[in-house]
């Protein structure tokens, strides 16, 4: 008889990624700073977790963090607390270790692989990274870790730089696009969740990189939302030199907007998953949830 795969628990119960997984997973429990509900237990500090929130558990899966805030919090949370729920699990007998790190550890990067080097540009990405080796040093023969490295979610609780964009080329109707368009690495928090849940029954260790089988470009997205949400969504093809102009002037948000940042489809952990792409939905969704407030 085939034994039942080890019970899940996720820490960080109330975010969009964490409330897929509880779809997804229907033995899983979590955990959360505030309101208790079904399968899901307040907690006043994570870092005081007992051990028997861990009673029964082979797999945790971290969805607590954040990415805004002073350096401080940032390590405090990215790192200093990825180190003390590790422990904890560890210490507790879990066997294995989720959690979920970002394409910002590559700085400015076009294109991504397992080889690509590592070069943080900002606070948030170096707490990242910080929080991947503190990981991976708590790793033993018994105690499995992975970090689970995404681009952009889209759809989580936190309105982001992506959600911001669709909103503002809503209301303008138009919005500047490169020669050639743009090609970027994105991921919804449904997504994200079938990612998770996979490296959690997976054997893989160290750091996986995934994203929506599905890249972004401004062409593909502006037909799928005037199909789905309405509207213009025009785009505004910008000559190379007022492209280079930006880039000299604006490059924080150059990079942001106009250049690529591609995961390489060989080394994407989302399709080994069979995850299907939701890339086309998530941005509808963004646009319906920003009407909607």
């Amino acid at each position: 008889m085939t034994p039942p795969p080890p019970r899940v628990l996720i820490i960080g119960g109330n975010s969009s990624i964490a409330r897929h997984l509880l779809t997804l997973l229907p033995d899983a429990r979590a955990v959360a700073r505030t309101g208790a509900r079904s399968r899901v237990t307040a907690v006043d500090d994570y870092r005081r977790l007992h051990s028997r929130h861990f009673s029964d558990i082979g797999t945790v899966i971290n969805c607590a963090g954040i990415v805004t805030g002073p350096e401080t919090a940032l390590r405090a949370v990215n790192v200093d607390l990825q180190v003390a729920l590790a422990a904890a699990a560890r210490d507790a007998g879990v066997a294995r270790y989720v959690a979920i790190s970002s394409f910002s550890i590559f700085g400015a990067c076009e294109r991504i692989d397992p080889n690509t080097p590592t070069a943080p540009e900002d606070a948030y990405g170096n707490s990242k990274l910080d929080g991947d080796h503190a990981l991976r040093r708590l790793q033993t023969d018994r105690f499995a870790t992975v970090s689970v490295a995404f681009p952009a979610i889209i759809g989580t609780t936190r309105i982001g730089k992506v959600e911001r964009m669709l909103h503002l080329w809503q209301r303008i109707g138009i919005w500047p696009v490169p020669p050639g368009d743009i090609e970027r690495s994105m991921i919804g928090a449904e997504g994200a969740a079938q990612v998770l849940a996979c490296a959690a029954a997976d054997e893989v260790t160290g750091r996986v990189l995934a994203a929506d089988p599905v890249a972004f470009s401004y062409c593909d997205a502006a037909k799928w939302l005037r199909e789905d949400v309405g509207g213009a969504f025009a785009h505004l093809r910008i000559p190379r030199v007022g492209v280079a102009l930006f880039r000299r002037t604006m490059p924080s948000l150059y990079r942001s907007t106009m250049s690529d940042s591609l995961l390489d489809p060989a080394c994407n952990y989302a399709v080994g998953c069979d995850v299907e792409s939701s890339l086309r939905r998530e941005l509808a969704n963004a646009i319906l949830r920003g009407t909607n407030r």
